[in-house]
């Protein structure tokens, strides 16, 4: 390895470069992006004489598929065969100040659910739209943020809740399954039968001894 500049490191066959992210769109759809290499490109204004290049690293198989492209406009590193023939992408460039785990913390405190939010378990990615997915290594729990605020999360014992930005939620518990409007209304499905409860503290029980109404009546005409 050959240390030429500050922009430059030259391998046996690659070169390590600066470049631009000008197009994400690849018609042959296949990960691949049109770069700017910098400064040796800023020269050129016909984009569609600039270079395509390939994902360097991937988590494709036969059997596993992932599509994970960088911005456009934003500045990754490549690296170039010696003959400008072959162009690899290694990813964005990396600036302390745009990671702020605070922002994470922030929408994690959104669920009371979640059990562990320290940085060292937590794989995350943060979105342009500001939905937030993620996954604890430790606890295994898992969930998806939408950026309206509704969420779907999977607790460490395995069982799910799903509330939406209104306040409506499903809720999957070792007694069953509750659901819950954002008016305080609810039923709950358990084994032993279905409890349905209003705004007003009007009950009905369903179970095998029956059903049990709890209520003020009213009839009318």
């Amino acid at each position: 390895m050959k240390n030429t500049s500050n922009d430059t490191i030259e391998y046996e066959e690659l070169i390590l470069r600066k470049a631009k992210v000008i197009d994400i769109n690849d018609s042959d759809k296949q990960g691949k992006v049109k770069i700017r290499i910098l400064p040796d490109n800023d020269g050129i204004t016909d984009e569609s004489l600039l270079p395509w290049a390939i994902p360097f690293f991937s988590h494709n198989s036969n059997k596993v598929m992932s599509n994970d492209l960088p911005e456009v406009n934003s500045n990754i590193r490549v690296l170039i065969r010696k003959d400008w023939q072959r162009f690899y992408y290694l990813g964005n460039r990396y600036h302390y100040s745009n990671f702020n785990f605070d922002t994470i913390t922030s929408l994690l405190n959104n669920i009371s659910s979640v059990d562990n939010k320290e940085y060292k378990n937590l794989v995350f990615r943060l979105y342009l739209d500001g939905s937030l997915d993620f996954h604890n290594n430790s606890t295994g729990e898992h969930g998806y943020i939408h950026s309206s605020g509704s969420y779907f999360f999977m607790d460490k014992d395995g069982y799910a809740i799903y509330e939406d930005s209104s306040g409506n939620e499903i809720k999957n518990t070792s007694n069953g399954i509750e659901v819950f409007d954002s008016n305080n209304n609810d039923v709950v499905l358990k084994s032993s039968g279905i409890e349905i409860t209003d705004s007003n503290n009007n009950t009905i029980k369903m179970s095998s001894s029956g059903i049990e109404l709890n209520s003020h009546l009213k009839v009318t005409k």
